[in-house]
């Protein structure tokens, strides 16, 4: 079982309606394919933390770098992972704004986009603190 999170750039002009799409493609083909995990959609981008089968995240990641909803694809990191962390989420979803964004978190965020590179613990511990920022952090489309 490995963990990953990536960070991409959404396709401007990215509809609401466009999210929801992929939020309802996720949760119908992560099942299949024993992945789990949780997006967030912050400042016209996705950020995404993703668990499962190695062999099916490769595959999803294939599959990801050539969806045209979105551009610049940066894994962040890959590790093995001893338990699901979002065992209970086909894929999760959580919009957030820059609005809602403490100045700090939001200095975060940018240096993350910037650098394109982290640690796992500190890319985890801004994914967690958007997801508590979130209007929606639920298995609920908004």
């Amino acid at each position: 079982m490995d963990q990953l999170a990536y960070i991409s750039l959404a396709t401007p002009g990215l509809s609401e309606e466009d999210i929801r799409c992929i939020v309802e493609q996720s949760r119908h083909n992560n099942p299949k394919q024993r992945i789990t995990g949780h997006l967030q959609c912050c400042s016209g981008h996705f950020f995404q933390v993703l668990e499962g089968p190695a062999a099916a995240l490769d595959e999803l990641l294939s599959r990801l770098r050539q969806d045209p909803r979105h551009s610049d694809l940066r894994l962040l990191f890959r590790h093995e992972l001893k338990g699901r962390e979002f065992a209970n989420w086909s894929m999760g979803f959580g919009p957030c704004s820059q609005d809602t964004l403490s100045a700090d978190m939001n200095r975060r965020f940018q240096a993350l986009i910037t650098a394109g590179t982290a640690s796992p613990q500190r890319v985890l511990a801004l994914f967690y603190a958007l997801m508590a920022r979130s209007a929606d952090a639920s298995d609920e489309l908004p």
